[in-house]
């Protein structure tokens, strides 16, 4: 089911925030190493018309972005209009490319090696507590036990600004013994298998029953 994948996995695309990862450790010490990418002007120039200036490639991905005849297809979809997540999806999925995106930097990377590729299923593991320190909110429980597509999951439901929304959440808990959500003491308990298995529009509607019941 479609359901237990992530979007980098369906997809090949992701967008990130490079300042919330670390130059020493996992996705940024990736992209700390990946090199300028400055051939094909035709790439450049429509990367440009989707506002990103700033193109990185690791050396599996350059061999194929020096394709002439791969990157006229994209090109061309380009110009008939295509937005830039399916361009590349369609293109570039069949040679196991994965696209990185920071629209607030105007920059991406390009990835094809298998180890390059490989630690940015975990992307959302490395971001979400240092986006949850932002709120002030402790991240606790069987973290270990999430799937990657229980962390997406979870981002998502901060970016749905759940926790701006509810200030009073001081933890949140990742729980094996529940299966849905409660809340008690200021923390946020929730299961792992809702988190694994359900959809964030799914977990969202459950919590906010759960914090209504609990304010009324």
């Amino acid at each position: 089911m479609l359901v237990n994948l992530t979007r980098l996995e369906s997809k090949c695309w992701l967008e990130i925030n490079r300042d919330k990862l670390s130059n020493h450790l996992g996705c940024g010490l990736v992209l700390s190493q990946i090199p300028k990418f400055h051939s094909s002007e035709a790439f450049h120039q429509v990367l440009r018309s989707y506002q990103i200036q700033n193109i990185y490639a690791d050396k599996t991905a350059q061999k194929i972005l020096r394709t002439e005849k791969i990157v006229a297809v994209f090109c061309k979809n380009a110009l008939a209009g295509v937005a830039l997540n399916e361009n590349f999806r369609s293109v570039f999925q069949k040679y196991k490319l994965i696209f990185l995106l920071d629209r607030q930097k105007e920059s991406c990377w390009i990835l094809g090696d298998a180890d390059n590729r490989l630690p940015f299923l975990n992307y959302y593991r490395e971001v979400i507590p240092n986006i949850l320190r932002g709120y002030r909110i402790n991240l606790t429980g069987s973290t270990v036990r999430l799937l990657p597509i229980g962390w997406q999951n979870l981002y998502d439901l901060i970016e749905m600004e759940l926790f701006k929304e509810h200030p009073e959440i001081k933890n949140i808990e990742i729980l094996s013994l529940i299966t849905d959500v409660r809340y008690r003491n200021n923390t946020l308990s929730i299961g792992i298998n809702l988190l694994n298995l359900s959809t964030p529009q799914i977990i969202y509607s459950r919590i906010k029953d759960v914090l209504t019941h609990v304010t009324q």
